[in-house]
């Protein structure tokens, strides 16, 4: 969806405040109320939103039609590689129409221009699964924490900062990130090719759910987001002397302590069987050895699925173990396939 943002002033104290009340008591404990009232009297216009020497309000209000329908705080903290969201909410009215995610990627954008490599967040349960969408993780639980039945929780979102190129070039394809105005392309590629990706990829949200116009919008600025945050780093895939959108390939579940990464890819139906995969394949598996220095990359594909197979095989992984999915209606095989070194 698309929204306004501009900094915080006290002409909003009255909206911001309404904003509270509609996420109370479901996301809020209502002794928090007092809280946020001090917060944007004394400290809401203080400190800057962005990197450090760049003035900004420390609140940014979102507006959608000229209406005061979500805010947050993004604080930075003194050259310590850390930031803090502070007093993130949208109007429970709003609720499902993606401003959460809109404010999150203006969130990792920031993120994205400073020195900041982790973003600290303190929240309730009823929101840590908004949160780990864009790969935040729990650190810490104190159950009935902020009273009411709400768990206060902490998370982290991070480290940033890795050197990711946005696009990739390869003998016959253009590959990059998701970007805002995608959604057609993007819908009309999954539409084409639901009844094939249902046959392998049916757990994942967006293959599962119905494809519409909304929701692929949706998946393209989540996937940004994820790129951004480094928690996810997948490019769409376009043939260079046609310009058709033929796929996805990404590098998924990251782990920076090690590196290791997981491949995935999926192909338009009405492209396969013309190696762009195993092109694509190659290329990300390259970028995860070769630049981000991995130790371990996995592709996992289930068994049956002969032609994802063979594209590992064509790339040089070797296969591994073979893991029994024991979820729905019948069990599965997932072959586990390898590459890295040292």
């Amino acid at each position: 969806m698309t929204c306004d943002f501009r900094p915080y002033t006290i002409a909003d104290r009255a909206a911001c405040l309404e904003l509270f009340d509609s996420n109370c008591p479901e996301y809020f404990a209502p002794s928090e109320r007092r809280d946020y009232e001090a917060f944007l009297d004394t400290k809401a216009h203080l400190v800057a939103e962005a990197h450090p020497g760049r003035a900004a309000s420390a609140y940014t209000v979102c507006l959608s039609d000229a209406r005061v329908c979500g805010a947050y705080g993004l604080l930075f903290g003194p050259g310590n590689g850390r930031a803090r969201l502070r007093w993130i909410m949208i109007d429970a009215s709003e609720r499902g129409r993606g401003m959460g995610t809109t404010i999150m990627h203006r969130v990792l954008q920031r993120l994205a221009a400073s020195t900041a490599r982790v973003l600290d967040i303190t929240t309730s349960h009823k929101a840590t699964a908004f949160f780990e969408r864009f790969g935040a993780r729990e650190t810490a639980r104190i159950p009935d924490g902020w009273g009411g039945g709400l768990d206060r929780v902490e998370m982290e979102l991070g480290p940033f900062g890795a050197d990711v190129p946005s696009a990739l070039e390869t003998a016959r394809l253009h590959m990059r990130v998701a970007r805002a105005g995608d959604g057609p392309i993007v819908h009309e590629a999954i539409r084409e090719s639901i009844v094939e990706l249902r046959s392998f990829l049916d757990a994942l949200p967006w293959v599962a759910r119905e494809p519409t116009l909304e929701s692929a919008e949706r998946h393209c600025l989540l996937t940004q987001c994820r790129f951004l945050a480094r928690t996810e780093m997948s490019w769409l895939l376009f043939e260079r002397e046609t310009g058709y959108m033929v796929g996805a390939a990404g590098l998924y579940r990251p782990d920076w302590t090690v590196p290791a990464f997981e491949v995935g890819y999926w192909c338009r139906t009405s492209r396969t069987g013309n190696g762009f995969m195993t092109e694509a394949v190659g290329a990300v598996t390259k970028l995860a050895v070769d630049t981000l220095g991995a130790r371990r990359v996995e592709l996992i594909t289930d068994a049956a699925n002969r032609a994802s197979r063979r594209v590992a095989e064509r790339t040089g992984f070797v296969h591994e173990e073979a893991r029994t999915l024991d979820e729905g209606s019948e069990p599965r095989t997932l072959c586990v396939y390898v590459r890295g070194h040292g």
